[in-house]
């Protein structure tokens, strides 16, 4: 039996227990669920008196950190329950993102997050959330006594939950003015119902551990170009040292670079006043560390020999600086990597590769936490690709293949748009297959990738 249906099993047998002698209660519903699920968390009524009116503030809060909700709706009344057609002349249905009701008619007996609400809105989604639920009859019907079906509640919360393991619960609170958790009965008088609270359980499989990467940029250049080579590094952790290790080398014979530059950290990236109290930038010219544990890799500092392969490190520690906080450079101020490779590659078209390596003594990547644990992060190689043709598909030549450059090749195919060739390019910026024919096939391969995320022109060069 899963824990979901433990749960609700449980809530059943609780609800009947509580019932059984026609108890004033508001009860909300506990639930297990998968991360990210949709779940429909029902609040449920019961009464041993005619009602005119009631009134259930209610509060979202998170009790394991970041779990919590993504999308909030309120049902009032919930189809098929009780409360259809009674207490209808006046139904109100409100949420609050901030707690921001300082005292003002909140008894602090009802709330222990900051005064309760205020201000309605639509819901932030950071802990804690506001719901307000009315209903209230003035000619209308008044609600008999009863309690409703655990199957049937009177109000539901359809929510979306955080992809993160642990729990949040859905308790009383109070909504300026003077909105407490209240009954008012048939003539007139308040009663205060007791309340149950509801407890979300977040049902994810233990969290990982702590992750890092580091990608390296590939792009394609012409023979001979001045390019920047970016190094983006994440982190799902606080980190007090990054070591990156890098080894260039050519595939393609004589497709290698003629200078070599090391900016550490990118102007503008999230690196700058981090990891500041050491800082290193070295460049390794041959292959000479002859030893474990760096055998094959690199030893002794000195400038690159632009003979392939030649190494590199980017290295950041703190002693007594700032650590670096948890995030990425994908997400970043428009993705601004933490270091770069100012380059200038060589006449000859074809690759070369920038790789991870390994620098004596024992500089192999790795990210240090805050807690000295040694994590190794993922790593992606870039690619650097030498062609002539390096705006194939980009008529604008903005860095985007976009509608604007689809627009560009609609004009092409049917009405004898002017296309472009490279100057030493085998083939059209418009002949996306590079097959050396523009035509519909290639008007097709356009759309899939501007719309749907399709593939890549192909490189001309390969």
């Amino acid at each position: 039996m899963s824990g979901r249906v433990v749960l609700a099993a449980v809530a059943v047998l609780a609800v009947v227990a509580a019932t059984a002698g026609a108890a004033n209660l508001v009860q909300v519903e506990s639930l297990s669920c998968d991360p990210g699920e949709s779940i429909a968390v029902g609040v449920l009524i019961s009464n041993d008196v005619e009602l005119r009116a009631l009134t259930i503030p209610l509060i979202i809060k998170s009790v394991t950190p970041f779990s919590y909700i993504t999308a909030l709706t309120l049902t009032n009344p919930v189809t098929g329950s009780r409360m259809e057609g009674h207490l209808g002349d006046v139904v109100v249905s409100s949420t609050y993102p901030v707690g921001d009701a300082a005292l003002a008619g909140c008894n602090s007996e009802w709330y222990a997050d900051g005064g309760g609400f205020a201000t309605s809105g639509a819901p932030d989604y950071l802990s804690p959330d506001g719901v307000l639920f009315i209903r209230q009859s003035i000619l209308g019907s008044n609600l008999p006594p009863g309690s409703d079906s655990p199957f049937t509640p009177s109000f539901r919360l359809n929510l979306t939950v955080t992809d993160l393991g642990g729990d949040f619960e859905i308790d009383t609170t109070c909504v300026t003015p003077g909105n407490h958790l209240s009954y008012v009965d048939a003539s007139s008088q308040q009663v205060t119902p007791s309340f149950t609270k509801g407890v979300i359980h977040i049902d994810a499989p233990p969290q990982p551990p702590a992750d890092a990467a580091v990608v390296v940029q590939s792009l394609f250049c012409y023979p001979g170009d001045e390019i920047s080579v970016g190094i983006y590094t994440a982190n799902d952790f606080e980190a007090y040292s990054v070591v990156i290790p890098l080894e260039i080398r050519e595939v393609t014979s004589g497709s290698y670079i003629s200078s070599l530059q090391l900016v550490n950290p990118v102007p503008g990236s999230r690196m700058v006043d981090y990891l500041s109290d050491i800082v290193v930038s070295n460049t390794y010219p041959l292959r000479d560390a002859a030893s474990p544990p760096c055998l094959d890799g690199y030893q002794t500092i000195g400038l690159p020999d632009y003979i392939s392969p030649d190494g590199l490190m980017l290295a950041r520690q703190r002693i007594q600086g700032l650590n670096l906080p948890p995030g990425s450079d994908f997400s970043f101020q428009l993705g601004v990597p933490s270091f770069r490779l100012d380059m200038t590659v060589t006449e000859t078209p074809g690759v070369f590769e920038i790789d991870t390596t390994c620098v004596t003594p024992a500089n192999r990547l790795l990210f240090v936490a805050i807690t000295h644990q040694g994590i190794r992060p993922s790593f992606t190689k870039g690619t650097i690709t030498i062609c002539p043709c390096p705006w194939q598909g980009d008529f604008d030549e903005d860095g985007d293949i976009d509608a604007v450059d689809l627009a560009r090749e609609i004009d092409i195919v049917f009405f004898g748009g002017l296309d472009i060739q490279d100057p030493g390019c085998p083939t059209s910026r418009c002949d996306w297959n590079a097959d050396g024919f523009v035509d519909a096939v290639d008007l097709a391969k356009w759309i899939n990738y501007v719309f749907f995320g399709g593939a890549d022109p192909m490189n001309p060069c390969e």
